[in-house]
């Protein structure tokens, strides 16, 4: 996945709040985002970006896995808001590696063993290489889940929520269009 991350964290997050009031959406978000922190790192000074999956530990789930029991320890001692927090961030990580499994080689054992393990694999069939992912049944995939993020920041119930900037202009051209004002005049 390549465009899927943040959006999926803005899912998981919005579905965690749903189920546990008060937990803030910022920690599922970073968490999906979490194992890419290296990319500015590799695109600078390191091998490829396409090997960073390869070579950064932050693509490895084992580290993730030794880091979350300092984590959870350091979060348990702080109460229950962080340790709900520190789940959730996570929860992220596991997501953003699920993810990545679809279309990217994860090596879920390393540093132990550096098999990786992918679902699918969009081959190379069209010259520019962005062009393998855009055709692939992966990226409907992605479209859908960065779609359903847009729906649901965008609605609630089914009802349009603007934003705090845009309300007043909304419920003045509400109230102009039913008056028949300047901007709301129906032509016939």
């Amino acid at each position: 996945m390549i465009f899927a991350h943040g959006p999926s964290g803005y899912l998981l997050g919005r579905i965690a709040g749903r189920k546990l009031p008060g937990v803030p959406l910022w920690p599922a978000v970073l968490g999906a985002y979490a194992p890419d922190f290296d990319v500015p790192y590799f695109a600078l000074f390191g091998p490829p970006v396409a090997d960073h999956h390869y070579w950064s530990p932050l693509h490895w789930p084992l580290f993730w896995a030794a880091l979350a029991i300092p984590l959870l320890i350091w979060a348990r001692a702080r109460g229950p808001r962080a340790t709900t927090a520190s789940l959730i961030f996570l929860a992220g990580v596991i997501l953003h590696f699920c993810l990545d499994t679809m279309t990217w080689y994860i090596h879920w054992g390393a540093p132990f063993t550096m098999v990786g393990f992918k679902l699918s694999d969009p081959t190379t069939v069209h010259r520019p290489w962005p062009w393998n992912f855009l055709t692939h049944w992966t990226m409907g995939l992605e479209a859908s889940i960065c779609l359903a993020a847009v729906w649901l920041r965008v609605t609630l119930d089914g009802r349009l929520l603007p934003a705090r900037w845009g309300a007043r202009r909304l419920r003045a051209w509400m109230r102009a269009r039913r008056s028949g004002g300047a901007f709301g005049r129906a032509t016939a």
